[in-house]
């Protein structure tokens, strides 16, 4: 029975391919819309040895390119990794690379850089690391973000690409954790300058799953979905973009060129385990073995990247933790490669008309994966921290880099001075019994061993201090300056970037303070805004690259925090096109207190300033200050701003509804308008005759037509059409008409206002019709919760009109002192008039005053 079973598994096994398996099952695989070549026996495009060997030759041209510029090109981001990993002792090798003094002597080597360290007593201060994370703090205070705008504005096509890419643009950022993204590429602005930013479209099963299976239309179900077929996955991984940043020691670019526009290749390289590369290309997975592409020139780039990588020491990098690696790379070859003498004449025909864009070649350490039509364009982005010419250009914290050399020798011997400054002393050993004293306790008030020695001698003569050195006094203060104020002007990372106080100068007011952060900051403008424009040009790419290789009925839907649910159909992006460009245009990203400063004043100002009360009077930037209350809080209106915006899924795909209002009362006229003109008529008939209708069906009649004419009113005021979402009597009705106003005047309800596709216009109707009925219901809420204004009443009288004691007392009360003795009591009384404002709020609640005058007698 077991011969059997073995027998089985082992048929089994023999029937079993990964290759003809769906790329990406097994691990991440790089997807494209362009047919791949390869040398396998059973590939559709097949290479031929002479090309598989016209590519290496091309490849290899590229690779030893600048040999010595590339060479120190390497060693100046190497060293500078070495440095912000904390690796300071650093001697430079004949080949380019760096030793670290005392890791590879003797016995230490086996402690690792840092315990070599230690055994040998040098114990470094790592400033470089820590300018390098105040610099990167900086760097990623906010998340790089973009809006896609269409290529050509007013086509509906661009302008449904743009709609759709903006919504597409949050699971993409989500998938790449653009913030971790961008925090390697602030380390990279310190230690190497450059970056490349590669972004690609993956499929990967083990990490993403499978595609759905689309569901067939079947009459049987109600919702035109198959039952059987809803929730099922078919055996194609699904399909994510990917990006990652790669620094000096990863990319090979010519060191010549200014721009990427200029480079006539690139290269990227890095080491993956074994198995990971094998189950990648499982068609010559057993021609892979662990090493690189065998190319001389490119084995110092493998090196600095193995020392980096394993933080151990260079040449030991090579040792048995490493067998495993394999280098994977990746060569981009622009057409004007195809001019060169390594691309032989004979095929240079074949290769512009199969590879127009260029070609993307992958090796496998010296195997050749894959090859295909494709341009660096497409998937590469640039980063510079700094402008110059060339490619190696002074990276963030390079200009640090020699004075922490010099911090960690003088460190050591301000250290060394410290403990040598504490004074050794000399015994007589007859009589004192040193080796007792070195063993005794170290508590005060100890009784040791003491022999009093012979006159004429003290005591005092058997001890004898040993002169001690004495440090410059000026050498700590030195020190303290190079760490301090020397390390800050050559970086200019200030501690006050990282949040803390300026505590080198405590003179200094908060305002001083202020601008010296200020002024450090904006010189790291330039590599802020590099940052803005690159994450937008590869979300351009992400975004391009859906579209190319997702399937139409691919769908991405979740909820977001602050945003609401976002729904993203590759259907919209199957046409047009749409550009990303970066959101706002700062010279340095902002921190949390920074904004939340803004906001105090803004609330502080709003009462005296009506244009900042204008701002926040506006829900949507009033909910945009919930990260700055505490925890658990909500802003006023929030709710009701994600509620509206959570309902615009449904409002900008879906057209009106009828009013069912509407069509009740259209119903009820066109019932009665016959019976209302049949009676009209018969009863002009009877009136011609000289007769009068009964009274009861006088009655109906004269009730059918007020019921008519109410119906004809109510259904000129009643519009025929609502829209898609109810609006609730609980709603926020003026809060939710603003955020539907701002989403027609933003460019989204233009663009609908402007398409002249008939789905456009339902949908624009639909979602105008829904702010009409909110702003509606808001201005009946307004008028119900006025408060009624009372009633002011003013009497004005002529004093000379009243009897003497009224006279009097109408006189002292202006002020005026009169008596009635002083006024005459039997003048006679002249007539008067008397007139009354009243002032109070009308049945439609308006503001009325009303002004009333009467002429009389006297008042006596």
């Amino acid at each position: 029975m077991a011969d059997v079973v073995d027998d089985d598994v082992e048929a089994t096994a023999q029937d079993f391919d990964p290759a003809s398996l769906p790329l990406g099952t097994f691990t991440s695989f790089v997807v494209s819309a362009q047919p791949m070549y390869t040398t396998a026996e059973t590939a559709t495009n097949k290479l031929s040895d002479d090309q598989k060997n016209a590519v290496k030759k091309m490849v290899e041209a590229c690779a030893t390119a600048d040999q010595v510029a590339r060479r120190i090109e390497v060693q100046g981001a190497w060293m500078l990794e070495l440095l912000d990993r904390g690796f300071h002792r650093l001697i430079p090798k004949t080949d380019g690379g760096w030793s670290i003094n005392g890791a590879g002597v003797g016995s230490f080597q086996k402690y690792g850089v840092f315990g070599a360290n230690v055994a040998g007593g040098w114990y470094d201060t790592n400033v470089i690391g820590e300018k390098n994370d105040t610099i990167v703090s900086l760097l990623t205070r906010e998340i790089a973000e973009s809006t896609f705008f269409a290529t050509r504005p007013g086509d509906p096509d661009d302008e449904t690409y743009a709609a759709a890419a903006n919504c597409l643009k949050h699971f993409i950022a989500e998938d790449n954790k653009y913030g971790t993204l961008q925090a390697g590429l602030g380390r990279l602005y310190c230690t190497d300058e450059t970056a490349v930013g590669y972004t690609r479209p993956v499929a990967d099963a083990q990490k993403w799953g499978y595609e759905d299976v689309a569901p067939d239309v079947v009459p049987e179900t109600a919702d035109g979905e198959d039952p059987d077929a809803a929730g099922s996955e078919s055996d194609r991984p699904k399909i994510r973009t990917q990006s990652e940043v790669f620094g000096k020691l990863c990319r090979k670019v010519s060191v010549v060129s200014t721009q990427m526009k200029d480079w006539p290749y690139c290269g990227l390289s890095k080491e993956y385990d074994i198995a990971k590369t094998k189950a990648e290309f499982p068609w010559i997975a057993s021609k892979i073995k662990a090493g690189d592409m065998g190319i001389a020139e490119l084995k110092l780039d493998r090196l600095a990247r193995q020392s980096i990588n394993t933080s151990m020491q260079s040449n030991f990098a090579t040792g048995d933790s490493l067998m495993r690696d394999v280098t994977k790379s990746r060569w981009w070859l622009r057409p004007e490669m195809y001019m060169d003498d390594s691309c032989p004449k004979p095929l240079r025909s074949w290769f512009w008309q199969t590879f127009p864009k260029g070609f993307l070649v992958v090796y496998a350490a010296g195997e050749l994966a894959f090859m295909r039509n494709e341009s660096m364009d497409e998937v590469l982005t640039e980063f510079h921290a700094r402008s110059g010419n060339g490619q190696n250009r002074r990276a963030l914290t390079e200009s640090y880099a020699s004075v922490q050399m010099r911090v960690n020798v003088l460190t050591d011997l301000i250290d060394e001075f410290c403990r040598k400054e504490i004074p050794r002393v000399g015994l007589d050993k007859d009589v004192w019994n040193v080796q007792a004293i070195r063993a005794s306790s170290v508590r005060v008030g100890v009784f040791e061993p003491f022999q009093a020695p012979d006159a004429p001698r003290t005591a005092a003569d058997t001890i004898l201090p040993f002169p001690t050195p004495t440090g410059q006094p000026m050498m700590l203060e030195f020190w303290q300056y190079l760490i301090g104020p020397l390390a800050e002007q050559l970086t200019h990372a200030q501690q006050g970037l990282a949040g803390s106080q300026d505590s080198n100068d405590p003179d200094k007011t908060a305002t001083e303070v202020d601008k010296t952060d200020e002024n450090a900051r904006s010189s790291f403008g330039e590599s802020w805004k590099n940052i803005l424009e690159g994450f937008a040009n590869m979300t351009t790419q992400a975004v391009s690259w859906n579209a190319r290789v997702q399937p139409e009925e691919a769908k991405f839907d979740t909820t977001f925090k602050g945003k609401g649910r976002i729904q993203a159909q590759m259907k919209d992006l199957k046409m047009g096109s749409a550009v990303a460009r970066a959101d706002g245009d700062a010279n340095f990203p902002e921190t949390w207190n920074e904004r939340q400063r803004v906001w105090d004043k803004m609330i502080a100002d709003a009462p005296a300033n009506p244009f900042i009360a204008s701002w926040l009077s506006d829900p949507e930037n009033m909910a945009g200050a919930q990260e700055f209350m505490p925890k658990g809080m909500k802003a006023p209106s929030a709710r009701s701003t994600e509620k509206q915006k959570a309902e615009f899924d449904i409002l900008l795909k879906t057209p009106p509804t009828d009013n069912p209002q509407y069509l009740q009362l259209s119903q009820m006229v066109e019932k009665l308008t016959p019976i209302v003109q049949a009676g009209t008529a018969e009863q002009q008939q009877m009136q011609v005759q000289g007769l009068q209708m009964p009274p009861d069906l006088a009655q109906k009649l004269q009730q059918a037509q007020q019921m008519l004419q109410q119906a004809q009113q109510q259904l000129q005021q009643t519009p025929p059409q609502i829209s898609s979402v109810p609006v609730l009597p609980t709603d926020e009705h003026a809060v939710e008409a603003q955020i539907c106003l701002n989403l027609i005047r933003d460019a989204e309800g233009r663009r609908l206002a402007s398409s002249k596709e008939p789905e456009d216009q339902a949908i624009f109707q639909n979602l105008n019709l829904h702010y009409q009925q909110h702003d509606q219901l808001a201005k009946q809420q307004a008028l119900q919760n006025a408060k009624p204004v009372p009633p002011k009443t003013s009497i004005t009288v002529d004093p000379s009109k009243l009897p003497p004691q009224e006279q009097a007392a109408a006189l002292q009360i202006a002020g005026i002192p009169a008596d009635a003795a002083s006024i005459q009591g039997d003048q006679a009384l002249q007539p008067h008039e008397i007139t009354t404002k009243e002032k109070g709020v009308g049945p439609s609640g308006s503001e009325l005053e009303r002004t009333t005058s009467v002429v009389g007698k006297s008042l006596s």
